[in-house]
């Protein structure tokens, strides 16, 4: 596994994450166990090829333990049920009492469909997508994990047919969604999480997805080789 393809199974990994877990209908057949068994794979594989895919080691000890500890459940139906219910406190209840809002818009505005979400849409329409009909908002935390990994797709078929100049574009137009959204408002977002969450296996997989984000945003705007990197999301310049 390569370090694009890597990149490709995370950001579907991560949409994955705020699927309920417990409604396969929706997308969701992917989670628990299984999704931290594959984050860990796709981790490790890539972490063999390039040093800017490594983890802090606690951070990988993480999700080990919880992909231990899900393997040692005898009840999985019963901690699947548990895990749905953590989704609904933090990112479904209504105002003004839902833990974590999903949304970028909440956290530009105070409130849901704002500016945020318009841009956002107006964004995915460049590229020829539109927004599901009864699915999340443009601006929802699943809908930008997946235009990202849309974009990567992309970039994954430029590099193949040796299309030099579009793969920039199209990293262009990942940093740029990066700057202009995920960092306006990921940290709190995922803060929120890791503060607020019940279930340990919400709160690690925030902060992988805090500390992924730090490193699309490095790797794409300085693609040079990097240590294990500190948890400086904090620093990161926001646009």
């Amino acid at each position: 596994m390569n370090h694009l393809n890597a990149r490709i199974h995370v950001y579907e990994i991560l949409a994955s994450l705020f699927r309920p877990p417990d409604d396969v209908s929706s997308g969701a057949e992917e989670c628990g166990g299984r999704l931290l068994e594959r984050l860990l794979n796709t981790v490790q594989e890539c972490c063999g090829i390039s040093a800017r895919c490594c983890l802090r080691p606690d951070l990988m000890e993480e999700i080990r333990g919880l992909l231990r500890a899900f393997e040692e459940d005898e009840d999985q139906a019963g901690t699947l049920t548990r895990l749905a219910a953590e989704h609904t406190r933090l990112f479904v209840n209504a105002f003004p009492t839902l833990v974590a809002p999903p949304y970028e818009s909440f956290y530009q505005e105070g409130r849901v469909m704002g500016k945020a979400a318009l841009d956002c849409r107006s964004i995915y329409a460049e590229d020829g997508l539109t927004v599901r009909e009864g699915g999340e908002l443009p601006d929802h935390i699943l809908t930008q994990m997946e235009y990202l990994r849309f974009l990567c797709l992309g970039e994954k078929r430029a590099a193949d047919e040796g299309e030099t100049e579009a793969r920039g574009l199209l990293r262009e137009r990942e940093l740029s969604f990066i700057e202009e959204h995920i960092l306006n408002w990921l940290p709190e977002f995922c803060g929120r999480i890791q503060s607020n969450s019940h279930e340990p296996y919400y709160r690690v997989l925030a902060r992988f997805m805090k500390n992924f984000m730090v490193l699309e945003y490095r790797n794409l705007n300085h693609p040079v080789e990097l240590d294990p990197f500190e948890e400086v999301f904090n620093e990161v310049k926001k646009v």
